[in-house]
């Protein structure tokens, strides 16, 4: 019998309760799909990038800066793609 169980990892990253800082990872076995700054805010990518072995995908939401603004202080580190609708990768 194939076990189907999962277990979901959430890590805060930072910002929550905070519009324009929330950042969060979901990690799930061998995958995962702090603040700084003072003019731009970005969240503590530490994390990702000591797991970025496992980062299968990005997984943008919608077009607000706080849900792809630190893309950007991202994106040199890792090689996976980005999903977004197409307005949303435009922006």
């Amino acid at each position: 019998m194939m076990d189907l169980t999962c277990q979901l990892k959430i890590i805060p990253l930072g910002g929550f309760g905070e519009i324009g800082l929330n950042c969060l990872v979901l990690e799930r076995k061998r995958s995962i799909d702090d603040l700084f700054g003072i003019d731009v805010v970005i969240p503590f990518f530490n994390y990702v990038l000591q797991n970025k072995q496992k980062l299968k995908a990005i997984v943008i939401t919608h077009g607000h800066e706080d849900h792809l603004g630190a893309l950007p202080w991202l994106l040199p580190y890792v090689n996976v793609p980005v999903y977004g609708s197409k307005f949303t990768l435009g922006i």
